[in-house]
């Protein structure tokens, strides 16, 4: 059975645009890759910008997305794209919710924003 996550990047532009990650969404793999592997604006934009991912890992040559592994067509896959966190969500929410905002990742839990550091104890608690 898979773990489904969202990731969702504000740009510099102020919008937030997010994509699917189907599987291993939890914490202690996807959440570890975005922080270790994904954590400057260009990388995060780079990743929400191959469009929906089957597979997170450290490289996004390494990662599998629909579009480019599977030839998925772009425009079903591409990232979704809204004004601000609150509208992200609604067009795209699963079990884990990353934020990408101000050169940190959050864990979107509860209707905040945790910093992936702490998400970390709050999933183990």
């Amino acid at each position: 059975m898979s773990t489904n996550a969202s990731v969702h990047v504000k740009g510099l532009d102020g919008k937030v645009r997010s994509i699917y990650i189907h599987w291993d969404g939890y914490l202690s793999h996807a959440g570890d890759m975005l922080r270790n592997h994904y954590s400057t604006q260009a990388a995060a934009d780079e990743l929400v910008g191959m469009g929906d991912c089957s597979s997170l890992d450290a490289t996004l040559d390494d990662s599998t997305f629909y579009h480019r592994d599977r030839n998925e067509d772009y425009d079903d896959v591409r990232a979704n794209e809204a004004f601000n966190l609150v509208d992200s969500l609604e067009l795209n929410s699963q079990q884990y919710d990353y934020y990408f905002d101000t050169a940190q990742w959050h864990l979107v839990t509860g209707g905040k924003c945790v910093p992936l550091t702490e998400a970390k104890e709050v999933e183990e608690a």
